[in-house]
């Protein structure tokens, strides 16, 4: 008897290839989908520990590196053009091979989902050349600019649905294009492979842990980790709190004062945080394949982010694993201040700092607000009800 094909073939092309949130966040929603219902295919731009995840889950995975990319970033259109002239010889090398490209897909698949927008470009050509239904993920919300505004629209014209992971998201498209046909589907856990363990180089003493899960980058804050620390150890209490960061933190020479020096030296973060004296109160791991790891070796997590959006993967990974968070914003979907962390809707690093030294202090307002986290997150971050209202988005396209 023939061997009777899926009802769908699905193409999934991915930016991070496994080395960010948006892959997990992509894994985490293909690992919840039926395989008898799908046949999926996932393109990454890198190779990462995840293409053998998904093979062992039925999935078929390509890494092609030529992907082109580009996506606005800054709230400066010179900084934005500046990127997309960087990015243009990838565009053009593309473009040359163009043809072989679409022929790899044309008759080939039913549904093309680009995981970022940084693919917006390239779905305008597949849209264009091919027509293929497509869907979108918007995980980003850049600042308002006439080069945003063009990737809206851009969008707009190369997906036919767009998946935002919250009404933040979808406000923001809905901004430049009045409105979008657009699904708000919140992210779910990464589904942990094996029991988390305490990452080896976190040492486990009578110390407050906070995590931090962020590269370093201005816009996340990571540097105000270190005036609130500062603030911690001039009380006298710098022995009673340890951060842990995760991820890179090269600087470059246009960070602002002292910041901007060392990056123009070649340092790090950890060289500034030393600078400062305050390398007693810090732990640095580098780039971490498996930050649950680190959120199991720590008390909270800490997200002092400039762009007021406390909804990133760290965050609900911090609070499914009942870590209270510490971040600013004024969304209050998945951080409810005082019942799953602490959320300040400005920054203040005064009042930050008394906040977690009181976490300190009363070891079960930290215990009770962890069990709030985790119980919060399994249900707004349900990964199968997730993956059915993406499914049905998809069914609907292909009909």
């Amino acid at each position: 008897m023939p061997e009777t094909r899926p009802g769908m073939r699905l193409l999934c092309l991915d930016h991070e290839g496994g080395h960010g949130g948006s892959s997990r966040s992509l894994f985490t929603l293909l690992s919840n989908l039926s395989k008898e219902e799908l046949e999926i295919t996932v393109w990454c731009k890198k190779e990462s520990h995840l293409q053998y995840l998904y093979e062992d889950l039925g999935i078929h995975v390509e890494v092609l590196a030529d992907l082109p990319t580009y996506a606005v970033f800054s709230a400066s259109n010179i900084d934005n053009l500046s990127l997309l002239k960087d990015r243009l010889i990838e565009f053009l090398t593309f473009f040359s091979r163009r043809k072989s490209f679409l022929d790899k897909i044309e008759g080939n698949f039913d549904l093309i989902h680009y995981n970022h927008v940084s693919f917006a470009p390239l779905a305008w050509l597949i849209k264009r050349s091919i027509g293929l239904p497509a869907t979108m993920h918007i995980r980003t919300i850049p600042h308002y600019s006439i080069m945003a505004q063009w990737q809206a629209l851009i969008v707009n014209r190369a997906v036919d649905r767009l998946i935002c992971i919250t009404e933040n998201e979808k406000s923001y498209m809905e901004h430049f294009l009045g409105s979008s046909d657009s699904v708000v589907v919140h992210n779910a856990p990464f589904p942990p492979l094996t029991s988390p363990l305490h990452h080896p180089k976190v040492p486990l003493d009578n110390r407050l842990r906070i995590a931090s899960l962020s590269n370093f980058h201005l816009l996340r804050g990571v540097d105000r980790i270190a005036e609130v620390a500062r603030i911690i150890d001039t009380k006298g209490r710098g022995n009673d709190v340890l951060f842990v960061l995760a991820g890179t933190m090269n600087l470059i020479k246009s960070l602002p004062g002292k910041l901007g020096k060392i990056g123009s030296r070649g340092g790090t973060f950890a060289d500034y945080v030393a600078e400062e004296n305050l390398s007693h109160m810090f732990r640095f791991l580098g780039h971490v394949s498996e930050p649950e790891n680190v959120i199991e070796a720590c008390h909270a997590t800490i997200k002092l982010t400039r762009d007021g959006n406390p909804w990133g993967r760290d965050i609900i990974e911090s609070l499914a694993a009942g870590r209270p968070v510490i971040s600013l914003g004024t969304w209050d979907g998945f951080i409810r201040n005082g019942v799953t962390g602490v959320l300040f809707s400005e920054y203040d690093p005064v009042e930050i700092a008394e906040a977690i030294l009181l976490l300190k202090d009363d070891p079960d307002v930290l215990m009770e607000m962890g069990a709030k986290s985790k119980a919060h997150i399994s249900v707004i971050c349900d990964p199968v009800l997730a993956a059915k209202k993406v499914y049905g988005v998809w069914r609907q396209l292909t009909l």
